[in-house]
């Protein structure tokens, strides 16, 4: 998977692409969308989002995929002048939209960015409770299966931290308006 700086470089070899570039049924992808796309990737990298590609798409379309972990966020700017997305976790599709507006897709990658953190979070404080549990209850596993040994238990202090980058927009058009995308 490809850094943010290699999509966009990716996007920006797509203004060579002519009308017949795939197998002769290739359209060209616009100026317009090529540079939409280019600014979905520098404001998911605003959320610490490192890793992405795109893949132009024989109608003219361009498909971002945004990746963090085992989460895959697809973003298709149809030929159409829409947007689909597509949210997976490993192999299963857990989201899927279509026919919404382009500036959607700013909220779209804010949210997988948000919903991605919580998984995180919570994955991380299911596996420290294990941990805990395991910590606070060693005789009982030990004697289990061994009821006539009685381990000796040394606590070791596990430090944990989550660090998280919050952004405060209080205007949402001017906002798109800065990014070159108003309504």
């Amino acid at each position: 998977m490809p850094t943010i700086k290699k999509t966009i470089e990716k996007v920006e070899g797509f203004a060579n692409l002519s009308k017949g570039w795939r197998f002769g049924k290739g359209d060209a992808i616009d100026q317009e969308k090529r540079f939409f796309a280019v600014r979905l990737l520098e404001y998911a990298s605003q959320y610490e989002i490192t890793r992405a590609n795109v893949f132009a798409l024989a109608d003219g379309g361009l498909l971002i995929s945004f990746y963090i972990g085992k989460h895959t966020l697809d973003l298709t700017l149809e030929a159409d002048g829409t947007l689909t997305t597509a949210e997976d976790f490993e192999d299963e599709q857990v989201s899927f939209l279509d026919k919404l507006c382009l500036t959607d897709a700013y909220d779209k990658i804010w949210e997988f960015n948000q919903n991605t953190l919580e998984s995180s979070i919570q994955t991380t404080t299911n596996q420290n409770s294990e941990d805990l549990r395991v910590l606070l209850f060693p005789r009982h596993q030990a004697t289990t299966a061994f009821p006539s040994f009685r381990p000796v238990v040394q606590l070791k202090p596990v430090e944990q931290s989550v660090s998280t980058f919050q952004i405060t927009i209080h205007n949402l058009q001017e906002c798109r308006q800065s990014s070159g995308m108003s309504r």
